[in-house]
């Protein structure tokens, strides 16, 4: 990049085809729907606030920010991800480096991976493809930082906040807990309405998925001695969704989906969790240690390993998601990006899917032969609109 490109960083556009680089105008966006969706608890946590002066209405003509805005926002989603998981956060300043390699490895990828495809001799999908990956990236990142967070906290997902991921839709769950604090109780949608300072029309929008109840509104709807970071962490994702307008897609399916699969599954292998550590002597041999998962983090980065994925991952139930964990372990964004470039559209991931599910069918399971097929010119195309979807 030019000087003058390093003082101007695009933002992302929601709309249409004008959608351009991360993460700058994407951050923003989720600071938007932070705002939006939960303010109380942003107040309650000392959450950074980022100020309401037209910013929705920036990113949608796909303006641009200074570099030092830029750096604003990065900083600020270290605060974020300190107040929301402390203990993991705070293990080797763990927050700051997750954030600055999430940032470093996407803005890389998109800077890399439209130039690889067209070396590659195939047109480049527009630039809004990458929001399913950056969604599909930051709901494994959650779920990761939540896992950790109860394991240091010694704490368990309990039967409730499982049985709202085994529903089809986020407005399913929400739903589910209007319906729990009505009907067994013999309550109207309109009582409840007033306890909550309501009307009843905000309610049935909730209980039709037009609307994303706030934080409050849905900590004031669990039950009492449950815990409301799953429920916030599934009212911000649908936020984001209905802010990239992908709300529609079957990218809601997929989240729960997955969620179900890797948290239960994860936190149990942090249990069971035994890693090396290696160690030089005095007499310069070197020797090979083993510790627990909260011993074994507190050596360099070993957190930024992302210790215990490997037990996930016969639990990721198709062949793209099993490409995102790999991703994420091995940092191999621009690789995954390319192939969302390459494979991707505006109105469905299906090529890509089939992309995936073909190489490890045909690799016999190879994590990453993917990789190997995107280099290799004969087998890049898009295959045609038959065979069996991925999952």
């Amino acid at each position: 990049m030019t000087e003058a490109e390093q003082q101007q960083v695009p933002l992302v556009s929601a709309e249409g085809t004008t959608q351009s680089a991360f993460p700058a105008g994407w951050v923003l966006a989720v600071f938007e729907v932070i705002h939006a969706f939960a303010p109380a608890f942003a107040k309650n946590q000392k959450l950074p606030q980022i100020g309401r002066t037209g910013t929705g209405g920036r990113i949608n003509q796909g303006a641009s920010v200074t570099v030092k805005t830029y750096e604003g926002l990065e900083s600020a989603l270290v605060r974020l991800v300190t107040c929301l998981f402390p203990k993991t956060a705070s293990v080797n300043h763990f927050a700051e480096k997750y954030v600055k390699e999430y940032f470093g490895l996407w803005t890389q990828a998109f800077e890399i991976a439209p130039m690889w495809v067209k070396m590659m001799g195939c047109e480049t999908a527009p630039s809004g493809v990458i929001a399913h990956a950056l969604i599909r990236d930051l709901v494994l990142r959650l779920c990761y930082l939540e896992t950790c967070e109860r394991k240091l906290n010694k704490g368990d997902f309990t039967e409730w906040e499982l049985s709202l991921l085994k529903t089809d839709s986020i407005p399913q769950i929400y739903q589910t807990i209007l319906n729990a604090r009505t009907k067994p109780r013999g309550i109207t949608l309109e009582a409840l309405a007033r306890r909550m300072k309501l009307s009843e029309r905000s309610l049935r929008r909730y209980k039709k998925g037009k609307s994303a109840p706030s934080m409050i509104h849905l900590c004031s709807l669990k039950p009492q001695d449950e815990n409301e970071r799953l429920l916030g962490c599934i009212g911000v994702i649908d936020g984001l969704l209905r802010k990239l307008r992908l709300r529609d897609s079957s990218l809601q399916t997929e989240i729960l989906k997955i969620a179900e699969s890797i948290l239960p599954s994860h936190r149990r292998s942090l249990d069971s969790f035994a890693g090396q550590v290696l160690h030089q002597r005095t007499d310069g041999t070197i020797q090979s240690e083993t510790h627990d998962f909260e011993s074994y983090i507190t050596y360099g980065d070993n957190m930024l390993l992302h210790p215990g994925f490997e037990e996930v991952w016969p639990k990721i139930p198709d062949a793209l998601w099993r490409a995102h964990l790999y991703n994420l372990q091995f940092a191999r964004v621009a690789d995954l990006a390319q192939a969302y470039f390459q494979f991707s559209d505006e109105e469905n991931d299906r090529a890509l899917e089939r992309f995936f599910d073909a190489a490890e069918r045909e690799s016999g399971g190879c994590p990453y032969e993917w990789m190997n097929r995107l280099k290799n010119r004969n087998n890049i195309l898009p295959f045609p609109d038959t065979g069996p979807k991925a999952g």
